[in-house]
């Protein structure tokens, strides 16, 4: 973690000089690191809504707002942004296990989602349009392992897993709104193995301190995936998240 600390040094007559020489000859000597690196875990409120089609059983799972922290089993998040002068280096991960009701047909049962996602890129950062503001423009990827069981009551369960990397173009813009907040949204999109997918995380991030700082907002992550063997899925895991981070 960085820690600042300021020795105040009063001294009379020719020693004020003196100390000044020294402290002059110190911080030559002893160079800064030019890299800041933020490191944030959050919780992520994730539940799907979707259609899934899963060997020829078709299913939709929708989720009301207030169901999300329902949902959710089990779920771990992190996210690490390092800086080095005009360049950008972003990653973010997350692990979830969701449960929601499903239906085929008449039938009702439920879908089992067990998925984590991988999210990185770098770029270099531009200035923006408003003071203090600046837009990081990166090229990335996005690995996605997601495994989705459906259970219909009184018939039985099938289950498909998919392993899904793509190609991104991302821009994160960074815009000071006051004093120690700032809107840092993420936004990318692309494809690759699924034929689209895109990300909306609008966030707003407050510095408590130099090193630590709070993010809190609302994240869409979007597929659409149709493989050759039939099995489909067009949906979104959407939720809020709530960090608390610290700068190194």
């Amino acid at each position: 973690m960085k820690f600042e600390s300021l020795l105040a040094v009063v001294v009379m007559g020719l020693a004020v000089g003196t100390v000044q020489a020294q402290t002059e000859a110190a911080a030559v000597s002893e160079p800064k690191s030019a890299w800041s690196v933020e490191v944030t875990p959050y919780a992520w409120l994730a539940g799907i809504d979707a259609d899934v089609t899963v060997q020829g059983k078709e299913t939709s799972v929708d989720q009301s707002f207030s169901d999300l922290v329902d949902k959710v089993d089990l779920a771990g998040s992190l996210m690490v942004v390092a800086d080095h002068d005009r360049w950008e280096v972003f990653g973010q991960g997350d692990y979830f296990a969701l449960s929601q009701d499903g239906s085929v047909g008449e039938l009702n049962g439920e879908i089992d989602s067990d998925s984590y996602i991988l999210t990185g890129g770098t770029g270099y950062r531009f200035d923006g349009p408003f003071e203090g503001s600046k837009i990081a423009v990166l090229g990335g990827a996005r690995y996605t392992h997601m495994k989705n069981e459906l259970k219909i009551h009184s018939v039985g369960s099938v289950d498909k897993t998919s392993e899904i990397l793509d190609a991104l173009f991302m821009l994160r813009p960074s815009i000071p709104l006051m004093e120690n907040l700032r809107f840092n949204p993420t936004l990318n999109i692309g494809a690759g193995d699924s034929d689209l997918t895109y990300e909306l995380q609008p966030e707003l991030q407050y510095n408590f301190t130099e090193a630590v700082a709070g993010r809190f907002g609302y994240r869409r992550v979007y597929y659409k995936e149709e493989q050759s063997n039939g099995n489909e899925f067009d949906g979104s895991f959407t939720g809020f998240l709530i960090g608390l981070g610290v700068i190194l």
